[in-house]
């Protein structure tokens, strides 16, 4: 099996040859099967979701990795921020210290100093070129790309004075806010971005909203029935009973499985039900599904 992770190539060879090469061996894997969407146990299968997009293959939250995980049919997820100059810009970090060759905050650098910065060669040597992508930059790339509706989900982890309408607007202009799912955010940003649009979708996470943690029952049931919100974006698996009335109350239900979680949450999140699951690691988690899929004494 080709490890993408290990894509070679020389110092020449800049963000184009990769591309070019991750497209080779997906259309392979593909041709081969290795990423059809076969149902889980249950004869469901949830959307998976790329954190950072697929972080995998490319460096993460660049055009490249964006790119790599809308070819696979992967749903997306990434973090927003408003840099000095006041542009949006997809980055993890509250810092470019990590995932560039700079450093410093990123409330502190202007969008041109952003842009001079190598996002992609900590990662590897043909990812070079690879800058910070602005919000706008990575809607375009989604849309381009995609042959199926992507979910998008937006991470608001620091809240920046209009922000909001900011991001509602840019996806507006891109022609993608059905696809938006913006969370991780609080009620008051909650508010202004159904302000800044009604349709746009917003979900809330564990325990962002004041007052309420969505790993107590009671606050789940009181959760599901709110008209503020389209989803919930829990770090637990939440019991079948829960999902099934979250969406009955049409909620949508999100797990995130992070690192710290046994592998076997992710397969009990799927038999109970969830929507999607948003992962660091997207291509295995599926072939997870799939096998376990093939194993059921039902299928």
């Amino acid at each position: 099996m080709v490890d993408l992770r290990r894509v070679t190539s020389s110092r020449k060879r800049v963000l184009p040859a990769a591309i070019a090469l991750i497209g080779i061996v997906v259309g392979l894997m593909t041709l081969l099967g290795f990423f059809s969407n076969n149902p889980n146990v249950d004869g469901r299968y949830p959307a998976i979701m790329a954190h950072r997009g697929l972080s995998e293959a490319a460096p993460e939250n660049t055009l490249a990795a964006f790119a790599a995980a809308v070819e696979l049919k992967f749903d997306v997820e990434f973090d927003v921020y408003e840099c000095q100059s006041q542009e949006l810009v997809v980055i993890h970090d509250l810092t470019v210290d990590r995932t560039t060759n700079g450093s410093g905050a990123i409330a502190d650098l202007t969008l041109d100093e952003l842009k001079s910065l190598d996002a992609g060669s900590w990662f590897e040597s043909a990812f070079a070129r690879e800058k910070i992508p602005m919000l706008s930059d990575v809607f375009a790339c989604i849309r381009e790309r995609q042959t199926r509706e992507t979910t998008i989900a937006v991470n608001l982890k620091t809240i920046s004075q209009g922000i909001e309408k900011k991001i509602v607007r840019l996806a507006e202009e891109s022609g993608v806010l059905d696809q938006l799912l913006c969370f991780g955010m609080d009620e008051e940003s909650n508010r202004r971005l159904k302000e800044a649009n009604p349709s746009v979708k917003t979900a809330m996470a564990t325990s962002r909203f004041q007052g309420i943690n969505l790993a107590d029952k009671q606050d789940w049931n009181r959760a599901i029935n709110r008209n503020d919100v389209d989803a919930l974006w829990v770090n637990f698996v939440p019991d079948a009973d829960q999902i099934v009335a979250a969406q009955q109350a049409g909620k949508s239900v999100w797990f995130h499985f992070r690192k710290y979680h046994p592998a076997k949450a992710a397969l009990q999140a799927t038999q109970n039900g969830v929507d999607g699951i948003c992962t660091d690691f997207p291509i295995p988690l599926r072939r997870t599904l799939r096998e376990s899929r093939r194993e059921s004494p039902d299928s």
